[in-house]
């Protein structure tokens, strides 16, 4: 399967609107993957407008700091929050959540302290905010990514 910048985008897309319905079903462990997914797909997206060369980490702050690297963002704007907001979905976010249920989730983000309490409903809060942040940046992607398909 062949990938470029806009299989990474329609994808990213597809998955964050799978998120949303998933959280809305109480699957809060699937919503938090699959919105980390979308920023991962969204990133990628735009790391391949300037830069082929694919790392198959899944470590999403390395490539926002790479997108910044490679002049994708621009300073004095709302990008200069862009490698932080990343950083906020990142904490949250694991390519392991792909195997994990709620309980092992909610544990996981207990000992994060990104939980207080095992209770489901810290943990849907939890994916609430995440999803928010996952929303932000995906929606500021798609700015940037248009901003630099035009210049391509």
């Amino acid at each position: 399967m062949e990938f470029g910048a806009d299989t990474y985008q329609r994808g990213a897309l597809e998955r964050i609107g799978e998120a949303r319905v998933l959280m809305e079903h109480g699957d809060f462990t699937g919503s938090i993957y699959l919105g980390g997914v979308a920023v991962e797909g969204m990133l990628r997206s735009l790391h391949w407008l300037r830069d082929k060369a694919f790392d198959p980490r899944h470590d999403l702050k390395r490539i926002a700091v790479r997108i910044r690297d490679l002049g994708l963002l621009q300073s004095g704007t709302r990008d200069d929050d862009f490698v932080a907001t990343v950083q906020e979905v990142a904490q949250n976010w694991s390519n392991d959540l792909r195997f994990a249920d709620n309980a092992k989730t909610q544990r996981w983000l207990f000992k994060k302290r990104a939980i207080r309490k095992d209770q489901e409903r810290f943990l849907k809060k939890a994916c609430a905010d995440h999803l928010e942040r996952c929303f932000e940046v995906v929606e500021r992607c798609k700015v940037l990514w248009q901003r630099h398909r035009r210049r391509s």
